[in-house]
C-alpha cells in the first residue's frame, strides 16, 4: 500500500470543495496535471475511488463522501498538532514538575502560584512535597523539573532565591521577646524544641553547637514544624525554626539567632539538573519566582539584623 500523507489528503479536500480539478490546482498552486497524481496515488492508496471524473468536472463517490469529512478532521487536528508545537517551543503551555519542601511550600510557593498561573494558564505546575535531601535526589533522577529548598551539590545547578535564618520562637512574655538577636550562647541553656535532624535548619543550630562546644538541652523533637509553635505557646521551651516557617501568632515572638557575629542560617534557591534540557516555561518558572522572592520572601523583616552572606551559585 502506498504512503499516505497530509498533502495528498488536503489535495482531495480542497478537490472537493472546489468541484474542479482546475480551480483546485489554482488554489493549490499546483498544475491540473500534477493534482490529478496526487488525487490519483491517495486513491492508490486508500484502495477506493474518490471521485467520478465527468467532463471538466468532478464527483464524490460514496467512499469519497465518507472520507471527506475524515479527512477534514485529520486536517484539522493535523493543523492544531502543529500549532501545539509552536506553543510549547514558545514555552507557553506544558506540564512543570515541582518539589518544594514544606514550609517552602507554604510561606513561598503558595502566594506565588497564583501570579504565576493567572500569566500563564496553560502552564501546569505539579507539585511534590518531601524533604530537601529527597527533592533533589528526584531532580538528579530525572523525576522533577525543579526543586525548592537548599543547595546541595549532586550534580545540580542552582539559582539562589532568599536567605533563610534560625528563628527563636518565644512567648510574647518570655526574656529574650523584645531582643533583637540571640546569640547561640545564650539560648542553649534554655529547653529547646528542635525538628528532627532531616531538617536544614536542625543541621546548620548541630553543627554552630558542636563547633562551639556547646550542649543543647533537647527537651522535645518533632517532623511537624506546627508541633513546636503549639509547644513554645503554652511556655514549654524555646522553639528553633527557620524563617520560611510561617508564625501567625500573636502571642509568639521570632528572634534571629547569632553566631560569631553572622546569622545562622543559608539560602534557599532552585535546583535543576545540569544536563537535562528544561523546558523553556520552566525557565520562565525560575526567572519569575527569582523576582518574586527579590521582592518578598519569610524573614524578610531580619535583613539588617541578622544578615546571611550569599555564597557563590
Amino acid at each position: 500500500m502506498a504512503h499516505i500523507d497530509l498533502l495528498r489528503i488536503r489535495a482531495f479536500v480542497i478537490a472537493a470543495d472546489a468541484g474542479s480539478l482546475s480551480r483546485a490546482a489554482a488554489v493549490l498552486h499546483l498544475t491540473q496535471p500534477a493534482l490529478s497524481k496526487q488525487i490519483s496515488s491517495l486513491e492508490e492508496a486508500l484502495g477506493v475511488q474518490l471521485f467520478n471524473r465527468e467532463g471538466s468536472g468532478i464527483q464524490l463517490t460514496s467512499a469519497g463522501h465518507d472520507l471527506l469529512e475524515r479527512g477534514r478532521q485529520l486536517l484539522v487536528e493535523a493543523e492544531g498538532l502543529t500549532e501545539r508545537a509552536r506553543v510549547l517551543k514558545g514555552g507557553a503551555t506544558g506540564i512543570l514538575k515541582v518539589g518544594v519542601t514544606s514550609m517552602s511550600l507554604e510561606s513561598v510557593l503558595a502566594p506565588f502560584i497564583p501570579r504565576y498561573r493567572r500569566r500563564w494558564p496553560d502552564v501546569d505546575v505539579w507539585i511534590t512535597e518531601d524533604g530537601g535531601m529527597r527533592l533533589l535526589r528526584q531532580v538528579a533522577q530525572g523525576d522533577l523539573h525543579l526543586a525548592i529548598t537548599g543547595p546541595r551539590g549532586l550534580g545540580l545547578h542552582t539559582r539562589l532565591l532568599f536567605p533563610i535564618r534560625a528563628l527563636a520562637v518565644v512567648k510574647a512574655e518570655h526574656r529574650f521577646a523584645r531582643r533583637r538577636t540571640i546569640g547561640l550562647h545564650e539560648i542553649v541553656d534554655e529547653p529547646l524544641l528542635v525538628l528532627r535532624l532531616d531538617f536544614t535548619v536542625r543541621q546548620l543550630f548541630d553543627a554552630a553547637c558542636q563547633m562551639s562546644c556547646l550542649r543543647p538541652q533537647y527537651v522535645f523533637e518533632t517532623s511537624v514544624p506546627s508541633a513546636l509553635l503549639a509547644m513554645a505557646r503554652i511556655g514549654y521551651g524555646v522553639a528553633i525554626v527557620p524563617s520560611n516557617q510561617l508564625v501567625d501568632d500573636r502571642t509568639l515572638r521570632r528572634v534571629p539567632i547569632i553566631h560569631e557575629g553572622k546569622s545562622l542560617g543559608q539560602w534557599m534557591a532552585v535546583n535543576w539538573h545540569s544536563r537535562r534540557q528544561l523546558p523553556p516555561y520552566a525557565e520562565t518558572f525560575m526567572a519569575e519566582l527569582t523576582a518574586f522572592t527579590e521582592r518578598t520572601y519569610p524573614g524578610r523583616e531580619f535583613a539588617h539584623a541578622a544578615p546571611v552572606p550569599r555564597p557563590s551559585e
